[in-house]
């Protein structure tokens, strides 16, 4: 696959681009001599968006349906690159591979002018992974990016202005190349990046939460990177995840406002709570917290539950709110599911059909939905319930939301391709 994605700007030249996305490929190469509308870029099946960082703020940019570069304006009242530097710009974009094979990934430069070289092995651009320089991603005779199949790397710009002179802008259309089949004469990086186990269609959101004690829970596929309240710390034992210590004010806000606000979805994610005979905990929640009753303004909610004035005691329920307020659950309690031991847990919604839940990737129950779930402005919380608060007391690891509907033979490989 080829993909011609951008223009990259040194000095003051504007950038555009055009943008088109293959699907299950082995060699695809993409001209732009017709139109073809396929995929923006953050839903191509090679996805590349701007990074939420300091150089992704300042230097790109979704210009329409695609990413754009801009090295023209550095900032702090300077007007570009200086003469005579090497510039290292780390965390600038990030490439996704949301295909269905993993695939070699580098880049070639065009369209210098003057001395700027972009072709031999002392080329004055390339890409690189994860914060490193020297894996240059610039031809496949120099080094290439493997990415499995879900999985995205953060990518830099190095770029050497020795060759340039004031005022020598430089406008240069860079193609990103894919192949399932390993071109290179050079070395190929791992890349460093998250691996998504499958299914990952549908998948607008993946929080593996292992980075929690720097603050944040990256959204591995996704731009909805979450913001850790409280004293939330890393998960100790056999899996990653966050862990949510008793109290009632830690979680993680992975989302507010329009986001996941779906009709058709699945939730799903692992956890552990141990015995506490603490009633309804959290394990994760889209509501209203602003609301005068929450409860009637819930997309959904996944809870342990170890109190039997509630759904019962050592029972995992879904829950979710149709949108006239009434409200539909499910409940797991065919055995003790708090015992401090990880469960995978999965919840499904489909308007106008059915909610479902399963746990370790079997099916335990079907309550029918007349209408759609709540789809109006919300909070999202790990550990918490928006409004209500019910906090957990224990882990959560591997939570993904889908904007579909997975099937239980799905949802089967789910629990088992990452337990």
């Amino acid at each position: 696959m080829e993909r011609r994605k951008f223009i990259l700007a040194i000095g003051g030249i504007a950038s555009t681009g055009a943008a088109v996305g293959s699907g299950a490929f082995t060699s695809v190469e993409a001209t732009r001599d017709v139109s073809v509308s396929v995929a923006d870029d953050t839903n191509a099946y090679l996805a590349m968006e701007p990074l939420d960082s300091p150089n992704g703020n300042q230097f790109a940019s979704t210009d329409g349906d695609v990413i754009a570069l801009d090295f023209s304006q550095s900032g702090n009242n300077g007007s570009g690159l200086g003469t005579n530097s090497i510039y290292n710009f780390d965390k600038v974009f990030q490439i996704a591979n949301q295909g269905t094979q993993g695939v070699y990934v580098w880049a070639k430069f065009s369209s210098p002018t003057g001395d700027f070289d972009i072709g031999s092995p002392d080329t004055d651009i390339w890409l690189y992974p994860n914060g490193d320089p020297d894996d240059k991603l610039r031809d496949s005779e120099d080094d290439v990016l493997y990415l499995p199949t879900g999985s995205s790397v953060d990518i830099g710009v190095y770029v050497d202005t020795d060759d340039l002179d004031v005022d020598d802008d430089q406008e240069l259309t860079m193609t990103v190349r894919a192949d399932v089949n390993n071109p290179t004469a050079g070395d190929v990086v791992g890349g460093g990046g998250t691996t998504v186990a499958e299914p990952t269609d549908g998948l607008v959101s993946y929080w593996p939460l292992d980075d929690v004690e720097s603050g944040t829970a990256s959204d591995a596929v996704g731009t909805n990177d979450g913001t850790v309240i409280g004293d939330v710390s890393a998960a100790s034992g056999e899996r990653p995840g966050a862990n949510f210590p008793p109290g009632s004010g830690d979680y993680v806000d992975v989302g507010d406002g329009s986001d996941f606000a779906f009709e058709n979805f699945t939730v799903s994610a692992w956890a552990r709570a141990a015995d506490g005979d603490r009633g309804l905990r959290t394990i994760v929640a889209r509501q209203d917290e602003t609301a005068s009753n929450p409860y009637e303004k819930r997309t959904f909610i996944l809870w342990f539950d170890d109190n039997d004035s509630n759904f019962g005691a050592e029972v995992i329920t879904g829950r979710t709110s149709e949108s006239d307020g009434d409200l539909r659950d499910v409940t797991a309690s065919d055995e003790d599911y708090v015992d401090d031991e990880w469960h995978h847990i999965a919840m499904t919604v489909a308007a106008d059909d059915r909610i479902s839940l399963y746990v370790d990737g079997d099916h335990k129950g079907t309550d029918l939905i007349d209408g759609s779930p709540y789809t109006g402005s919300a909070e999202t919380w790990v550990g918490l319930e928006p409004g209500q608060a019910r906090p957990l007391a224990g882990d959560v690891g591997d939570l993904r939301i889908y904007d579909r509907v997975l099937s239980s033979g799905e949802i089967g490989d789910l629990a088992s391709n990452t337990e």
